[in-house]
């Protein structure tokens, strides 16, 4: 996953570009995003749920590596694996 990411304080900002091109181009619509994150990469807590490829998620704890994914819930209702994990120290 080719995710930007933008932080401000102890909020992180999250962009997945292959999720966005697929969602302007028409390319296998999603519904909603879900995004994800865990410090120990066993238990996932959803952040965000968007309409689009980008979200922001708040409350994360300063000083500690965090775990993000995304997954896509398709309008036929299936949700697919999650994209590849990103992980961030947050400062």
């Amino acid at each position: 996953m080719h995710t930007r990411a933008r932080r401000a304080s102890r909020a992180l900002s999250l962009y997945h570009p292959r999720l966005h091109a697929a969602r302007q181009k028409k390319i296998d619509p999603a519904a909603s995003y879900s995004w994800e994150y865990s410090l120990d990469q066993e238990t996932w807590t959803v952040g965000a749920q968007t309409a689009q490829a980008r979200s922001t998620i708040a409350g994360l704890r300063l000083g500690q590596l965090h775990y993000f994914r995304v997954r896509a819930l398709k309008r036929d209702g299936l949700i697919t694996e999650p994209a590849s994990i990103v992980r961030l120290m947050v400062r």
